[in-house]
């Protein structure tokens, strides 16, 4: 599998008046996968999932978080992805091992999502939320499907976009997203031509072969674009151990005594990056003489 650095990239291609943009997370999921012991299809919808996320931040204002959720009637059941304005990605997939599905090879969206969904998608500042859009879907679901519906519904605004992943060996090989945003400058048979290329299947092929998004735009014979400074993606998750051992303290003396009486440390893991604490016998023994 190649390594790839993580980076959201944007352009304005002059010549034919579009904004283009480019979305590698691939990095950042293989981590979060490994965190969470994803298998194959649940590493798809999370790569998938996180990409879209970023793709939404872009219409974000300045120090916002997105954070976009699905619950969905396909296997995975449901996602939680968050996009951070300092580029920091984290997340998780409500089932992470679909045996069903995860020895299956050529899987589709569909197969892990289903064909119902509920959509929130929510921009926040500092944990204060900005505005929020929340809605249904019905027919194969895809990660691409969410967010033309989005474009369409919440912001009315028009763009040609697909968001991919693949496995190789049973491993995430890659998780990417490209959008195209024309303007009302842009020349229709422009517009169409570009709209044949994402239905006929070469923006997809071109995801998994082209790693920057002027390889991207010159393989769709796309003027090269005017590229602004990527911006730099990573998994960050803020949970650490102090977080947890105060969350215990939160707990009731029965609820502590409950934990000691297992004759064990207490694991504790992140729902968000999959990361674990462990919290040992005395220091359960230390919070209960406290609290009575």
């Amino acid at each position: 599998m190649p390594i790839t650095t993580d980076a959201l990239s944007t352009g304005f291609c002059s010549g034919v008046k579009i904004t283009v943009l480019h979305a590698d997370v691939t990095e950042s999921s293989r981590t979060l996968c490994r965190n969470h012991l994803n298998g194959p299809a649940a590493s798809c919808a999370l790569g998938e999932a996180l990409a879209a996320a970023v793709l939404l931040s872009v219409d974000a204002e300045p120090e916002t978080d997105v954070v976009l959720r699905m619950t969905v009637n396909g296997p995975l059941q449901g996602l939680c992805v968050e996009a951070a304005a300092d580029g920091s990605l984290r997340g998780y997939t409500h089932r992470k091992v679909i045996p069903e599905l995860d020895e299956l090879d050529n899987l589709q969206p569909h197969d892990i999502l289903g064909n119902a969904a509920n959509v929130q998608i929510a921009f926040t500042r500092r944990n204060r939320p900005l505005r929020h859009a929340s809605f249904e879907m019905r027919g194969e679901l895809s990660l691409s499907a969410v967010l033309m519906q989005y474009y369409m519904e919440s912001v009315q605004r028009p763009a040609l976009l697909h968001v991919a992943s693949s496995l190789y060996g049973g491993y995430l090989n890659f998780a990417r997203a490209f959008q195209i945003n024309p303007t009302p400058d842009t020349p229709p048979d422009e517009i169409a031509r570009l709209q044949t290329r994402f239905l006929d299947g070469s923006v997809a092929e071109n995801l998994d072969a082209c790693l920057s998004l002027a390889d991207l735009c010159a393989a769709l014979e796309l003027p090269l674009p005017e590229c602004s400074p990527p911006k730099p993606l990573k998994f960050f998750c803020a949970c650490s151990r102090d977080r947890v051992a105060n969350m215990l303290t939160r707990l009731s003396v029965n609820d502590l005594r409950d934990l000691l009486s297992r004759n064990t440390p207490t694991d504790i893991y992140c729902h968000m990056c999959g990361r674990g604490f462990s919290i040992p016998l005395n220091e359960i023994q230390r919070l209960i003489d406290e609290t009575s």
